[in-house]
């Protein structure tokens, strides 16, 4: 490759500020809100619908270093709006993972979003600490959580090979900078 491709393509990235190029994905939440989603270029992206209407997302980088589930509630009576509220939602529903964690505990942490708020628990599988190899299809750290924004409401679970690498970086920035509602446009 030569230098000027090399700073052409570097100053390309700066220039989208760090940002992966993305696929927009977009769907119908209820009445009049609909989700959109950012996926980095290369990630896979599947969706699916259980019996009791639930839309949940399943996205995962390329490595296969992280995946992230995410399931959407509609929630016009705002009742994910406080703190409190959305962790006694991850305390019902992700406590299971308490147990098999180093942590031993829920320690949950508040995220600034884009849009909305989130609260998120990170929990480190006791039985894979020190190993060198992971056997496939386990992870680490199973990352939970709640973003909330007006009507909407999502919980997720992301699971990862650690807490610092580029791949769960990207995967925390769909969550707080991508996942968002899109007013429909208004057409003249």
């Amino acid at each position: 490759m030569t230098n000027a491709l090399k700073v052409f393509l570097a100053c390309l990235v700066l220039l989208q500020g760090g940002r992966l190029a993305a696929k927009e994905e977009s769907f119908p939440l209820y009445e009049d809100h609909r989700v959109t989603i950012d996926v980095p270029e290369g990630y896979s992206y599947e969706r699916t619908f259980s019996e009791e209407g639930v839309i949940t997302v399943r996205i995962a980088d390329p490595k296969r270093e992280m995946a992230l589930d995410i399931s959407f509630l509609p929630d016009p009576e705002e009742r994910f709006a406080t703190p409190r509220a959305r962790r006694e939602f991850m305390v019902g529903n992700f406590h299971t993972y308490v147990a098999g964690s180093v942590e031993k505990e829920m320690r949950f942490e508040e995220l600034k979003p884009r849009l909305g708020n989130a609260t998120i628990c990170v929990f480190t599988d006791v039985n894979l600490v020190g190993k060198t190899e992971l056997p496939r299809g386990e992870y680490l750290n199973a990352t939970t959580g709640m973003k909330r924004w007006t009507g909407c409401a999502a919980f997720f679970t992301l699971l990862s090979n650690g807490i610092r690498s580029p791949a769960y970086e990207a995967a925390l920035k769909i969550i707080t900078e991508s996942v968002h509602e899109k007013k429909p446009q208004a057409s003249f």
